[in-house]
């Protein structure tokens, strides 16, 4: 509601009723076509299936890697002590096997906390856009004007129309031609029905 705190406003009142349309007008523009969702769940846990053995084969490979250089290491300090190898060649060789046992404990810790970082907020996006589907038929306003917070950017309410900008990732449904297309010629998910509101 208008405060008049600039003086007597020259936008019109919009019915809680008419708000709640526009609103789901605007979430039923990130709906995907019937069924997507499901596909896409499928194939980010196919993706999820391949990191997982991908990340699993390259931490075997850094084990046997980092045992190899403990092998080495331990070889060498025998030699050493046997008298096989001077002094100066040993730490040469010895500075080179701990610089390699560092470098592959940093890779394993590396990958075991970035490995699968990605899936996650693609999860949390179908998830999100299951969220839009069900709101398209909703009557809860403030459901809806919640949901439309976190997804859209400069929300604005300028003659009794709703404008806003859609974040990262909900705009690349909006800016895919192929997507909006497909939007216009299939059946929505469940929540599509209610849109002539």
């Amino acid at each position: 509601r208008c405060t008049k705190k600039k003086g007597p406003s020259k936008q019109g009142y919009l019915r809680d009723d008419k708000l709640l349309a526009q609103l789901r007008g605007e979430i039923l523009k990130v709906v995907l076509p019937a069924g997507w969702i499901t596909e896409m769940r499928g194939q980010v846990n196919e993706w999820a299936r391949k990191e997982r053995n991908s990340l699993l084969s390259e931490g075997l490979r850094i084990d046997k890697a980092l045992e190899e250089t403990e092998t080495k290491l331990d070889n060498l300090i025998n030699a050493l002590l046997d008298g096989l190898v001077e002094r100066e060649i040993y730490l040469v060789k010895k500075d080179k096997l701990v610089k390699r046992k560092v470098e592959l404990n940093e890779r394993k810790a590396s990958f075991a906390k970035d490995g699968l970082i990605w899936i996650e907020p693609l999860r949390e996006w179908l998830r999100a856009l299951e969220q839009a589907e069900k709101l398209t038929s909703s009557n809860d306003l403030d459901a809806v004007k919640s949901f439309l917070e976190k997804i859209g950017t400069n929300r604005l309410l300028r003659d009794r129309k709703v404008f806003l900008d859609f974040a990262q990732p909900f705009d690349l449904i909006l800016t895919n031609s192929y997507l909006r297309e497909a939007q216009t010629k299939q059946p929505r998910q469940r929540g599509g029905a209610a849109s002539g509101t």
